[in-house]
C-alpha cells in the first residue's frame, strides 16, 4: 500500500506511465461532480469506477492479480486495511479469474485513512479492505483499475 497526495504526484513518476496518467487524471477530476459509472482513460487502458458505496466498520480483505487499484475518496474520509497477500492463510473465497478478486478472513496488518485529495495504491501483492468507516454511511469514491 502506498499513500499519497495529489499535491506531490510528480514524485510517483517511478511507478510507471499508466499510474502517472491515472493520478494526473484523478487530480484534475476528483473535485468534479462525476456520476457513478465507468470512465475509460489513458487510451482506454485504464478503468475508473466512480461509485457510491456504503461504509462498514470492518470489511474483508481482497486481492487482485491482473490490476493495480488506486482508491480515491470523493466525499469524505475512507479507512482502508492492508495485509501482504503472502502472509494470509484464511481464504474465504478462492480467486475468481473472471472478476479478478479473491477474499480473505484474516485481519488487516495495517490501517490508513485517506481524505479527498489523497489516494492509496494497491499492487497485486497488497490485500486491502476498502470502504471502512461509519456503519451505513454512504461514501463516494473512485476506484481506478490499472492493468499489470
Amino acid at each position: 500500500m502506498i499513500i499519497g497526495s495529489f499535491k506531490n504526484i510528480s514524485s510517483f513518476n517511478e511507478h510507471g506511465e499508466l499510474i502517472m496518467k491515472s493520478l494526473e487524471w484523478a487530480s484534475c477530476n476528483y473535485k468534479e461532480a462525476l456520476e457513478d459509472g465507468c470512465i475509460m482513460i489513458a487510451d482506454d487502458r485504464v478503468k475508473v469506477n466512480v461509485q457510491t458505496v456504503t461504509l462498514a466498520s470492518g470489511t474483508a480483505l481482497e486481492s487482485h492479480r491482473r490490476f493495480i487499484d488506486i482508491h480515491v475518496p470523493l466525499s469524505g474520509p475512507e479507512k482502508l486495511g492492508w495485509a501482504s497477500v503472502r502472509t494470509l492463510k484464511d481464504v474465504t473465497a478462492e480467486y475468481d479469474d473472471d472478476r479478478d478478486v479473491g477474499f480473505f478472513g484474516d485481519a488487516p496488518q495495517e490501517f490508513a485513512v485517506i481524505n479527498p485529495g489523497e489516494f492509496a495504491i494497491f499492487y497485486p501483492d497488497d490485500a486491502h479492505a476498502p470502504n471502512m468507516g461509519e456503519d451505513g454511511k454512504n461514501h463516494r469514491k473512485m476506484c481506478i483499475k490499472i492493468p499489470v
